[in-house]
């Protein structure tokens, strides 16, 4: 009463649809009452391995179907199928004879058609041919070109419900048997038949040759052209083997489609005599891929190699971890030797180069760009500094001999007893005898103030001596 919404007298079929978890109790009653008193008919539909046993029973019980599925997806196709047969939509029972609308070879050397007492209605694709129609113009026989291949539909039965006045009809047989030729295609217009087989890698081609009245066609020359899908070619020539049969070979050396175009000439040369005809064959997959025996030689040969064994007596013995570990080694001499190269140049610099921590600020300044340049500063003690202020007053007051005046005197004079001071200070240390100097050449005019304070200080000596 649940399940039903509003007047149980209007519904006419239930679908009932559960993965196992439906409780019994009750619903074989209910389906019953349902069934007998109201017209209301019961399908089940099981989904899973685990479906309730008791659906199968159920769907008996409401005249209904009973349909299993493993897939979830097919839900909405069973649904969809159960709502049509349920509402009759497509079911057209009726008697009729069906209307001629083209001719076919289906129907040839058949003069009448029986009546049909039901179909189910469809409708013809846009390529299709209707061979026959309902009342209502619904196809009744219909054939479509697809492709090389060809269909044959027929909506009624061919069973003692809506085909009860075909089946004792005398032309039964002859239309099954041309609807089923018509979807083979012509065979007559065919002389020809190729069959190609592999055998370690090479293709052996059989042709069969017929003439159109079905006799052998013997002593012809007959040559093949096989293109490779990358559209290399092979000229093969067949030789005869039996009446009618010519064999031949060709290698096979990539997978795809191989198109083979034959050439018979008669051995008389007569015209009207020869053929052609162009042929296809599919390498699917590598030769290697069809050797399907097994090489237990082979196997060894590799267990032995490896240090393994065969594991025939218990395949679980193949993952027992039993195995040996085996040592490897890798040499590292190449790599510290170029380590040893690398490190040789500043081995070398660190044994020669003595650097303080003066030239390590001088190179980072150098690095950063601001290098200057800085007057070392030398110790010195006050006596030497008397002395080089000295030298700079003295190398300042001497001029040469036409510019030498009255002030000038006297900055001589007192230059000459500071020079005497420096030079006592200088050569005090000396052991030796100053050198007697040479009166007798002229004395010659300095020529630059450092000469004439060399010049001054000679005299100075040798007054002094």
């Amino acid at each position: 009463a649940k399940v039903l919404p509003g007047d149980p007298a209007k519904v006419k079929h239930v679908v009932l649809l559960t993965d196992g978890g439906a409780d019994p109790t009750g619903i074989p009653e209910l389906v019953k009452k349902l069934y007998t008193e109201n017209g209301i008919t019961l399908s089940t539909v099981a989904v899973g391995q685990g479906a309730a046993p008791f659906l199968k029973d159920l769907a008996a019980q409401g005249g209904g179907r009973y349909h299993f599925t493993t897939d979830a997806s097919t839900i909405p196709s069973i649904f969809t199928e159960e709502t049509a047969l349920a509402s009759r939509a497509y079911i057209v029972e009726e008697s009729f004879f069906p209307k001629l609308v083209n001719s076919s070879p289906i129907l040839a050397g058949l003069d009448s058609i029986p009546r049909v007492h039901g179909y189910v209605a469809t409708s013809a694709k846009d390529l299709a041919q209707v061979i026959l129609k309902s009342e209502k113009d619904d196809p009744i026989l219909a054939s479509w070109q697809y492709g090389l291949g060809r269909a044959v539909a027929f909506t009624s039965d061919a069973t003692g419900r809506w085909g009860r006045d075909w089946v004792a009809w005398p032309g039964f047989a002859a239309f099954w048997a041309q609807a089923v030729r018509s979807t083979l295609g012509d065979l007559s217009a065919t002389a020809l038949q190729m069959d190609v087989t592999l055998d370690q890698g090479k293709a052996h081609v059989t042709l069969d040759a017929r003439s159109r009245s079905g006799g052998f066609l013997n002593g012809y020359k007959v040559t093949t052209n096989v293109v490779s899908p990358s559209g290399e070619t092979q000229a093969v020539t067949l030789r005869q083997v039996a009446p009618g049969r010519y064999e031949g070979s060709f290698n096979p050396k990539e997978q795809g489609v191989y198109l083979a175009r034959f050439a018979g000439q008669a051995a008389d040369g007569a015209p009207g005599q020869s053929f052609a005809q162009t042929e296809g064959w599919t390498l699917s997959y590598s030769p290697e891929y069809r050797h399907l025996d097994s090489d237990p030689d082979l196997l060894l040969r590799i267990a032995a190699l490896t240090g393994g064994g065969p594991a025939a007596s218990n395949p679980a013995e193949a993952f027992v971890h039993t195995l040996k570990a085996s040592g490897a080694t890798t040499p590292l001499w190449p790599w510290l030797l170029l380590l040893a190269a690398l490190l040789l140049p500043f081995d070398v610099a660190v044994r020669r180069l003595i650097l303080t921590r003066q030239d390590w600020s001088r190179f980072v300044q150098a690095l950063r760009g601001r290098r200057k340049r800085e007057k070392a500063v030398v110790a010195q003690s006050p006596a030497m500094a008397a002395m080089l202020q000295a030298r700079d007053r003295a190398r300042e007051g001497v001029k040469p001999a036409d510019e030498r005046e009255g002030p000038t005197q006297y900055a001589s004079r007192h230059t000459d007893h500071e020079l005497r001071n420096t030079d006592y200070a200088l050569h005090n240390t000396d052991d030796k005898p100053p050198a007697t100097p040479d009166t007798s050449a002229p004395p010659q005019e300095p020529t630059s103030t450092a000469e004439a304070l060399l010049a001054r200080k000679r005299n100075l000596r040798g007054k002094r001596e």
